[in-house]
């Protein structure tokens, strides 16, 4: 009998995971989770590169921003933009270090479903919401997408770390193609 109830928790924790929260965000003004580069570019022309894979290394990230934007009320926010490098699978927005950021958040999506002491955190069926409630910036967060820049990530920072982590002399980088 305890393993059913176990069963029935399980499934409606899952079951509560995907359904999301209200307001679930998919992107910022025209520009949408999973958006290539180029479709990103478009939606937002005054965007500009802030950090870029290096020169001949890895393709694993490429970070753009927009800044003095808006979103629920708060402005001036500097926004980046996190590609993996092709696809957009994070929005990062700082609004300042007002109390109204923290306020604006969670009237915009309802109770958190994760609380920490620096943290809140929002988990939808295809993106999540961070809220760092000490620094007062928060993101929204493809949660497939950044699943696989994880990964990626991980099994580059493996395949170049040698005996007790030290870095690998001979590991060949693997990488996505570089934007443009």
């Amino acid at each position: 009998m305890p393993t059913r109830l176990i069963l029935i928790v399980v499934l409606l924790l899952r079951a509560a995971v995907s359904m999301g929260f209200p307001n679930e965000p998919s992107g910022f003004g025209k520009a949408r989770l999973g958006m290539t580069l180029d479709e990103v570019k478009k939606a937002l022309p005054q965007m500009t590169a802030k950090r870029l894979p290096p020169e001949g290394g890895p393709a694993l990230l490429a970070i753009y921003k927009v800044d003095n934007q808006s979103i629920y009320g708060l402005k001036p926010c500097a926004v980046d933009l996190f590609f993996d490098p092709q696809r957009l699978y994070q929005i990062s927005f700082d609004c300042g270090r007002d109390e109204k950021v923290v306020v604006a958040v969670q009237k915009k999506f309802g109770d958190p479903s994760q609380i920490t002491p620096n943290a809140a955190f929002w988990y939808g069926a295809h993106t999540n919401v961070t809220l760092n409630v000490k620094v007062r910036t928060f993101a929204f967060i493809d949660r497939a997408l950044e699943s696989d820049v994880q990964n990626r990530l991980r099994a580059y920072v493996m395949a170049h770390q040698g005996p007790a982590g030290t870095p690998a002399a001979q590991a060949e980088p693997t990488s996505a193609p570089t934007p443009q």
